[in-house]
């Protein structure tokens, strides 16, 4: 976003519309990282990390409980797969995988 600040300076003088929105969008991205990720009231609904569980099990187990949440609610596994940004066959690949690495 600070490109477009810098976008705006070259190719000439600019409208104070467009120096204003450029400003906002210099604050919002300044804003965006000085914020946490997660807010310390949020950090409680994750589950903890379980006792010698590696990041990619903890990420597997997240991975299931929110496939099998989505499943529930929708209805179908089409339904969790597209909600997901992905094809149903693809779904199934990934689901395979984290339900080998999980029992492992």
């Amino acid at each position: 976003m600070i490109s477009n600040f810098f976008i705006i300076l070259k190719g000439g003088p600019p409208s104070v519309k467009k120096v204003g929105h450029s400003i906002d969008l210099v604050r919002s991205e300044i804003d965006a990282e000085q914020s946490p990720a997660l807010a310390p009231s949020n950090t409680e609904r994750f589950p903890r990390l379980r006792e010698d569980e590696t990041l990619t099990d903890y990420l597997c187990r997240g991975a299931l409980a929110i496939y099998e949440r989505e499943r529930a609610h929708l209805g179908s596994h089409s339904a969790a797969a597209h909600r997901l940004g992905m094809h149903r066959n693809t779904l199934y690949d990934w689901l395979e995988w984290a339900r080998q690495h999980a029992a492992e």
